[in-house]
């Protein structure tokens, strides 16, 4: 045989050339009938891999059935879980919104609590919120005297007397207010009219609170008629008439029936009446406010016999 390698020859059956040193690797013919029977023995090489592919193919196929499935499967599942998960959130956050609503209305219908927050903005000159939980509070309970005094400073701080000035009328007319709060209301008042120069208004309100102890204390703003040291009548002696009046001022009168004012007779001393007569007078305190005008008619009947009267002749 030859050496494949440097054509030399050589031994049959030699694993190597002697010539050049090469191995010889010698693979063996098989005849094609021999072949084909391996073959079909051991399956086609080919064929394996055909088969091989189709294995894993059908194995992809059931794989992604399986998964398919499996999703499918998983599907209702996973959207139950999250419809759980969302009535969850949504009663948590009903019951959230429950517990906030039931403190707001707690707070809201909460007379101490309207107050004490009053109290709070008040003290941090926050007038306006005062305002708003002092009017609440009064809503809740309008008897409160004090808190009516505390709303209407309130306003007073904001600069609106209008309110202030509205409030303590209120408190005035109030059956529930005691003397003392009575006092302190009127004297609020009477400041406000007094800076305004309204002293017919101050007069007024004081008129009209019936009360003899506000009255007398504010004595010198409050103006009523003269009084006569006599009642008018009919009398059978000289009567000798004094007027009087309640507060510092003037008595003007006139004795003709006209309606006497300013311009008129200053009383000075008293009268001396010999004979009927009619006599009409005012009084003007001294802050120029009028009362009502006050008549009085004397029918006078006396012996004018100095004699008789008891009066020295000069």
């Amino acid at each position: 045989m030859k050496c494949p390698n440097c054509g030399s020859d050589m031994p049959d059956g030699a694993l190597y050339c002697a010539h050049c040193g090469k191995d010889i690797h010698i693979v063996p013919d098989f005849e094609p009938e021999l072949e084909e029977s391996i073959a079909r023995s051991i399956g086609h090489p080919s064929d394996g891999k055909e088969n091989s592919g189709e294995r894993l193919q059908q194995k992809d196929r059931e794989g992604s059935r399986g998964s398919f499935v499996e999703k499918t499967v998983q599907k209702p599942h996973n959207g139950k879980r999250f419809l759980r998960i969302s009535l969850c959130v949504c009663l948590a956050g009903l019951l959230l919104a429950g517990l906030i609503a039931g403190v707001f209305l707690y707070h809201y219908n909460s007379y101490d609590y309207q107050l004490a927050e009053a109290v709070k903005c008040f003290q941090r000159e926050e007038y306006k919120r005062a305002i708003r939980h002092y009017e609440r509070a009064l809503e809740i309970d309008d008897k409160e005297i004090e808190v009516k005094f505390a709303l209407a400073e309130s306003y007073l701080c904001m600069g609106n007397k209008v309110e202030y000035e509205y409030l303590l009328r209120d408190i005035i007319r109030d059956p529930a207010c005691d003397q003392e709060q009575l006092e302190r209301a009127y004297g609020k008042l009477i400041s406000i009219y007094r800076d305004r120069g309204e002293y017919d208004t101050i007069n007024e309100i004081l008129h009209d609170s019936g009360n003899a102890e506000i009255q007398k204390a504010y004595q010198a703003y409050f103006v009523t008629p003269p009084e006569f040291s006599y009642e008018p009548g009919y009398y059978e002696e000289v009567v000798p008439l004094k007027l009087y009046a309640n507060a510092p001022g003037r008595i003007y009168y006139t004795l003709d029936g006209t309606e006497p004012d300013e311009n008129s007779e200053l009383y000075a001393s008293p009268f001396l009446f010999t004979e009927s007569v009619l006599i009409k007078a005012v009084f003007i305190n001294d802050y120029g406010v009028a009362s009502d005008v006050v008549t009085g008619e004397y029918f006078i009947n006396v012996n004018l016999d100095p004699e008789e009267n008891g009066w020295d002749e000069e």
